[in-house]
């Protein structure tokens, strides 16, 4: 178990997904972490998402509500979800609930000797474009950059973050990275 804990999960027209993403890691949460806040960013929806989150925050006193007027890209959200962090460990991931929350406790057990730990997919249960367009990535990645990675698209990690502010965005060169096999499921 970990002390304190911020979950980020950026979100983009997450109509059908982030209440039950919201609801399936708060009951994960209590055997994990003693403290913990959920950080949802919400990306410029044009659907109802805005609206359910502000609901699950009403109802939630531990979820916060980031709301980005116009749509910045899943980069920026999550840069927005990091900057009001409250807490040093932070984990993210999509809003889709394909990540198995469950996978978070063996994250945050390597998290005690690396500074991040990503998890990625290991069965994926994606349509077969899917797999072929994360085949030429992690080809890419390995080409261009020399990184021997599994999974290029996926990155659900736990990350050591310095409670100094701001925090700016890490670089992966600082890091000693650690990574774990994660359960992917279909989007319901």
């Amino acid at each position: 178990m970990v002390g304190e804990l911020s979950i980020i999960f950026p979100a983009f027209n997450e109509e059908a997904n982030i209440r039950r993403t919201v609801e399936t890691i708060r009951g994960v949460l209590p055997k994990i972490a003693t403290r913990w806040e959920i950080i949802v960013v919400d990306d410029g929806s044009s659907d109802p998402t805005a609206l359910i989150c502000d609901d699950l925050k009403a109802q939630y006193p531990e979820v916060e509500v980031i709301r980005q007027e116009q749509n910045r890209g899943y980069g920026a959200a999550l840069k927005s979800g990091i900057m009001s962090a409250k807490y040093d460990l932070i984990f993210f991931s999509d809003s889709d609930g394909q990540f198995d929350f469950w996978d978070l406790e063996q994250l945050i057990c390597w998290s005690e000797d690396y500074d991040t730990v990503p998890g990625y997919r290991a069965k994926r249960h994606d349509p077969l474009y899917r797999h072929v367009n994360a085949l030429g990535w992690n080809v890419i990645v390995r080409l261009v950059l020399g990184i021997k990675i599994r999974d290029a698209g996926h990155i659900t990690p736990v990350t050591k973050m310095n409670s100094t502010r701001p925090r700016p965005m890490p670089t992966w060169s600082s890091f000693n990275v650690g990574a774990i096999t994660c359960l992917h499921r279909p989007i319901p």
